[in-house]
């Protein structure tokens, strides 16, 4: 859809709206909402609900976004934000093709100085992507613990065999 901005409005239900730039900015154009049950694969009880996350971008005939949750423990007393992924078709309605089942960790995560001490943070904010022959990463720039900004580099292949079907 060249030509046309499209944005995810809300995750669950899972809305993207096409903007309409006609004569006004506020005007809004088409609406694709499709009611996935993402809970269950993500689970929200766990994990927390799906929020926003990095813009998508076009990969290997699908979009992929990176997204964060947060929830709270009571037994550490502490919040925690994750990030996750999900992929989408290219063309409307969008359907959500896979997502991971849980959160994206990686070796010293959650590790910068925190500002709150009660909460442990990673956020996506964007990615990059780089060819290195057949091998495609994924560079995902994240806000960590509020106070320090972290890059994360995703195997491309090894993210989407990590992902469920969402039926």
């Amino acid at each position: 859809h060249t030509g046309s901005l499209y944005y995810i409005y809300l995750v669950s239900p899972y809305t993207i709206i096409k903007a309409g730039f006609l004569d006004k900015l506020s005007s809004v154009g088409q609406c694709y909402s499709i009611e996935h049950d993402l809970n269950c694969v993500w689970k929200k009880d766990i994990w927390g609900e799906i929020r926003g996350g990095t813009p998508a971008r076009f990969v290997d005939g699908a979009y992929i976004t990176f997204f964060h949750a947060w929830n709270y423990y009571p037994k550490y007393k502490n919040y925690f934000y994750v990030m996750g992924a999900y992929v989408f078709e290219a063309r409307p309605p969008f359907k959500i093709l896979g997502i991971t089942p849980k959160p994206i960790f990686f070796k010293e995560i959650y590790s910068t100085q925190h500002l709150n001490v009660n909460k442990h943070v990673i956020y996506p904010a964007g990615f990059a992507i780089e060819r290195k022959g057949k091998k495609m990463l994924l560079h995902v720039s994240c806000g960590e613990n509020d106070t320090a900004i972290r890059v994360v580099s995703i195997d491309k292949d090894a993210l989407f065999s990590s992902m469920v079907s969402v039926a």
